[in-house]
């Protein structure tokens, strides 16, 4: 029997390709922290997940517990939802970068966004935020008016991300206010023309605060977070009696955007 070479050819190319898909095909689990594990999928048990790793598909069998994957995406494109994101004591797999908006600083005529990034393990975030002060030439006598601050905090998580969670840690408060005083003086334009105004004063301050806080996150992709700060602050000023170092407070309610 002769076989013509075309034929034989086919055959090879078909052989190479099934072979091709069976190397490249694979399941691939999704771990809470992010990570991957590319294998093929033995069992789905209660506690553990079994499989074979994909770089050593006739090597021996591996165990991962359940509670640490998010989910799996077999070879054939359909996946599993282990798990749903609120199923976890303390899961990380949520996206780690905070994007704020202080709604409750519109109180005080403040503009103040924050932006967060959340550590792999999910314990800790470093937090820092920008204000911008609106509406500062409506203050009352000796009332003190941000203009701008910035800094930078850290905050603890003990039990990690998820949907309520607790969270504390100091941050430290850089700024520029004014205040001004009951006291008016006359501002000549010319000889025959001025005006009295209040006398003001813009000057820097510093506060560092200890945060205490709750960040409830009922999706993934959004948070509503409360902060209460506690701490001193200190700023020099000929105008307001108040100045040196004092107690201060903070109260914020922020909404928040995961990504």
């Amino acid at each position: 029997m002769r076989i013509r070479l075309p034929l034989i050819l086919s055959l090879g190319s078909l052989f190479l390709m099934v072979g091709a898909m069976r190397v490249t095909a694979q399941d691939v689990l999704h771990l809470n922290d992010g990570s991957t594990i590319n294998c093929k999928v033995l069992e789905v048990g209660d506690k553990y997940i079994a499989f074979k790793l994909s770089s050593n598909p006739d090597g021996p069998d591996y165990l991962e517990k359940r509670s640490r994957v998010y989910k799996i995406v077999y070879q054939n494109g359909m996946e599993d939802l282990i798990q749903t994101v609120y199923d976890m004591e303390c899961i990380n797999y949520l996206p780690r970068n905070i994007f704020s908006y202080h709604l409750f600083d519109v109180v005080f005529n403040d503009f103040t966004l924050s932006y967060e990034r959340i550590s792999k393990n999910g314990k800790t975030g470093i937090r820092i935020p920008i204000s911008a002060g609106y509406n500062y030439e409506e203050n009352s006598d000796f009332d003190l008016k941000n203009l701008f601050y910035s800094g930078a905090g850290i905050n603890f998580y003990p039990t990690g991300q998820g949907k309520f969670k607790y969270f504390m840690g100091p941050h430290i408060r850089f700024g520029l206010s004014r205040s001004q005083s009951n006291s008016w003086i006359w501002v000549e334009i010319d000889p025959n023309n001025g005006h009295f105004e209040q006398k003001k004063e813009d000057y820097f301050y510093g506060k560092l605060f200890i945060d205490n806080g709750l960040v409830y996150t009922p999706i993934p992709s959004f948070t509503v977070s409360s902060y209460l700060s506690l701490g001193i602050r200190y700023f020099d000023s000929t105008l307001d009696v108040d100045d040196g170092l004092r107690s201060t407070a903070h109260f914020s309610i922020n909404l928040g955007y995961r990504f």
